[in-house]
């Protein structure tokens, strides 16, 4: 079932209504900028599962310290063609984004780029992390 044409809000909008909210929650603003991208990208492909109904959540984890904005993730385990990102409970979104580059890194250099999360939360809709490897020639899985 399609919205009323009245009930649609427009994209940019959306996303900057979650980038003000994400910061006024102590976001760094890079991350910010990252994380309402990924949830209104999501309601915007019909995914609202993963868009902005995420954001009470996100807003109730920061407070409580669950999900940790600004955290630093650091590298587990590395191989040519592997590497586990311990996320330090940071932003799904940003620990996704590193690894998703890292695995991208590995692919060009070895021809297989494979990159695990751990201590991570929620990052959105996976879709959104599959197209920067595809759009640069690369298969994501």
């Amino acid at each position: 079932m399609q919205p009323a044409p009245d009930k649609l809000i427009p994209f940019e909008a959306l996303r900057a209504c979650a980038l003000r909210l994400l910061q006024a929650s102590g976001v760094p603003e890079d991350e910010a900028t990252l994380v309402a991208d990924t949830l209104a990208t999501a309601d915007a492909r019909g995914m609202h599962s993963h868009g902005v109904m995420r954001l009470p959540v996100y807003v109730e984890k920061i407070r409580g310290g669950g999900f940790v904005p600004g955290a630093e993730s650091v590298i587990l385990r590395e191989t040519a063609s592997t590497v586990l990102i311990d996320a330090r409970q940071g932003l799904g979104a940003v620990a996704m984004t590193r690894a998703v580059d890292a695995a991208m890194a590995k692919a060009t250099q070895t021809g297989v780029g494979v990159a695990a999360v751990t201590n991570s939360n929620h990052y959105g809709e996976g879709a959104y992390y599959a197209r920067k490897p595809v759009e640069a020639g690369l298969v994501a899985l």
